[in-house]
């Protein structure tokens, strides 16, 4: 009994790989590759190898641009439209085989519905493990969240997140880990503007943005003033029918979907974000890093969490156009009391991708110990029954 046993730890010390690097699997579903979670997995899986990791992401379905891949280890599995029994072998068959073959220590899912596919495909991995989601959307908004409960662990992006993963995943749900998405936060600085220059970058959905609000907002600011909207989206052509409906369009510039949006923002006064809802407010961070400050809906989840009001932006209610006027008509009347360049700046050094991808090694480490210890004490169980019964 005890030469099986210590056999079978063997093993299983053996799939430890001691002190090597820990092989972390990111798996996502389809995207544009023209968003922000596009942007978050690039910068974590390239400071995840800079730090010493070995990490491969594996889109299923494919991504509707692939530019923001390059230079990512990747693979693709599936393809974009397909039918139901082609969806289920890719997710069941070639995704299995594709795990198998890089073997990792744990997986990390963007997606309830992946949960159990990878739970079965972690079938043929010995010893079995740990798989954790990272979703980039409130749960309220997901499908099939009743799956969470089968994660091992969860990174939730924003504390709102957590409280709703917890209640989602239940008192059996794996552990909760609030893990900030990551910028380099010492990016260059992008001058003010003379006159005031208000910039939205993001996705033209009136759903989740409300990007009419804005609109609305900026045909009540009295004053010299211009906007930028770098984006686009299905609503694209509605919000420039507003924007002509208020006689907005020698105030608004839409400059549509620019690749590395940053690189091409003139000098601005202030960011404006009117979200219904966020799960964290990426953008609000990246121009913060540049020194912009932001003006930004009270939304679930982020926003809360990342402006601190006169130190670099402000809060308004969701919804309240003449509120996000009122603050609009202050930036116009009154630049010389915009928060100051370098505090902005340092406001936000603690979303740094440095130390937020160490405590994100720190955890994932923590959860495949975790795992290999439960792992551990099955087999010791199975040894002494099989003993038990074999006497």
């Amino acid at each position: 009994m005890i030469h099986r046993f210590l056999l079978s730890w063997g093993r299983l010390r053996g799939a430890m790989r001691g002190g090597e690097s820990m092989r972390i699997a990111l798996v996502i579903r389809a995207t544009s590759g023209r968003g922000g979670m596009e942007t978050v997995y690039k910068t974590v899986i390239r400071e995840l190898i800079a730090q010493g990791e070995t990490v491969k992401m594996f889109i299923l379905q494919g991504t509707a641009d692939p530019h923001w891949l390059e230079g990512l280890p990747y693979e693709i599995i599936g393809v974009p439209g397909a039918g139901r029994l082609r969806r289920y072998y890719d997710f069941t068959v070639s995704y299995v085989r594709a795990l198998k073959a890089f073997n990792p220590d744990t997986v990390i899912v963007s997606d309830p519905n992946i949960i159990m596919f990878t739970k079965i495909a972690a079938m043929f991995l010995k010893p079995r493990l740990p798989v954790g989601t990272w979703v980039h959307f409130p749960v309220s908004t997901l499908k099939k969240t009743a799956l969470l409960k089968y994660a091992d662990y969860h990174f939730a992006v924003s504390q709102g997140i957590a409280r709703e993963l917890e209640q989602a995943a239940g008192k059996d749900g794996g552990s909760v880990h609030v893990l900030y998405n990551s910028i380099l936060t010492r990016e260059p600085f992008i001058p003010r503007s003379a006159a005031a220059t208000f910039l939205f970058i993001g996705r033209l959905d009136e759903n989740s943005k409300r990007v009419s609000d804005f609109i609305t907002a900026l045909s009540r600011v009295r004053g010299e003033f211009k906007a930028i909207v770098i984006g686009d989206g299905d609503d694209y052509p509605k919000l420039i029918a507003l924007s002509n409906q208020l006689q907005l369009q020698d105030r608004i510039e839409w400059r549509g979907w620019v690749y590395k949006p940053w690189e091409h923002v003139p000098p601005v006064s202030a960011l404006v974000l009117t979200s219904a809802f966020e799960a964290f407010g990426m953008v609000l961070v990246e121009a913060m890093s540049r020194g912009i400050p932001c003006l930004s809906t009270d939304c679930d989840y982020g926003p809360a969490e990342i402006i601190q009001p006169d130190a670099n932006g402000w809060l308004v209610p969701v919804g309240d156009i003449n509120a996000i006027a009122g603050r609009l008509q202050q930036i116009v009347e009154n630049p010389e009391r915009l928060p100051d360049s370098h505090a902005v700046q340092s406001s936000v050094a603690r979303f740094d991708t440095t130390g937020i991808i160490a405590t994100m090694r720190g955890i994932l480490r923590s959860e495949v110990e975790k795992k290999r210890r439960k792992n551990l004490i099955s087999l010791w169980k199975v040894v002494i029954f099989d003993g038990e019964k074999n006497e």
